[in-house]
């Protein structure tokens, strides 16, 4: 019994150890097997050439044929051209040059017509002008302007300014066909003082003749007449 009992111990011992030696050994997984990716080298596309075309050589342009006559537009503008250039800038007395006659104005203000009226300005005026030897014309494209102002602010005393301008009548030709007409001012002289009122009607006269004969100094220094009063003086 005891020795069937060791046989028996025995045959499991064996049994197992075959049992251990047919069992199938585990499966070991593979590693990863890095594989180096390879340098991918662009090669640089060289330069395009563009082929350059030979210049052309530019034919002369066609010559415009000559008008056979010019237009008067162009005629007139090139006749102010050559008058601009040849001009020259002159002084107020210089542009009294030339002028043969004058037209003659008179303005006054209300506070002047109360000590004296229009009419006798004038004629004080006109006269200084004729006996100068001035040509007055009532038509002509100079005006000879004398204006008188003056206050009295309820004094006693009489506050004036006069001035004599001369204007020439300027047409100005537009390039739509439009003529514009103005006067511009050429000349001009003047005066102001102050007097007590009942001096004031004789110094308005007085200052009225000398207007004349300032303007005629002038005039006659450019346009001299055997007639004219060698000298004229101011009053």
């Amino acid at each position: 019994m005891k020795t069937h009992l060791i046989w028996l111990c025995v045959s499991a011992a064996a049994l197992l150890a075959g049992m251990q030696l047919v069992r199938p050994e585990a499966p070991v997984p593979p590693r990863p097997v890095r594989v180096a990716k390879p340098k991918v080298v662009v090669a640089e596309k060289p330069p395009e050439v563009v082929p350059v075309a030979a210049a052309k050589e530019t034919e002369p342009a066609a010559e415009a044929p000559a008008p056979t006559k010019i237009p008067v537009q162009y005629e007139n503008a090139l006749a102010f051209l050559n008058r601009f250039t040849a001009s020259k800038f002159v002084t107020a007395k210089q542009a009294l040059a030339g002028v043969k006659t004058v037209s003659v104005g008179v303005f006054l203000s209300e506070d002047i017509k109360k000590i004296v009226t229009e009419a006798e300005i004038r004629t004080a005026f006109e006269g200084s002008l004729k006996g100068q030897g001035i040509q007055l014309e009532e038509k002509s494209r100079y005006s000879l302007v004398l204006s008188e102002d003056g206050f009295t602010r309820d004094s006693p005393v009489l506050t004036y300014h006069f001035a004599v301008d001369l204007y020439e009548l300027l047409y100005a030709f537009r390039d739509d066909g439009a003529v514009n007409r103005s006067s511009s001012s050429i000349w001009d002289k003047g005066n102001f003082g102050t007097v007590p009122l009942a001096q004031a009607r004789e110094i308005l006269l007085a200052q009225a003749e000398s207007a004349g004969v300032r303007f005629a100094k002038d005039w006659l220094a450019v346009n001299p007449t055997k007639d004219s009063v060698a000298a004229p003086r101011d009053h």
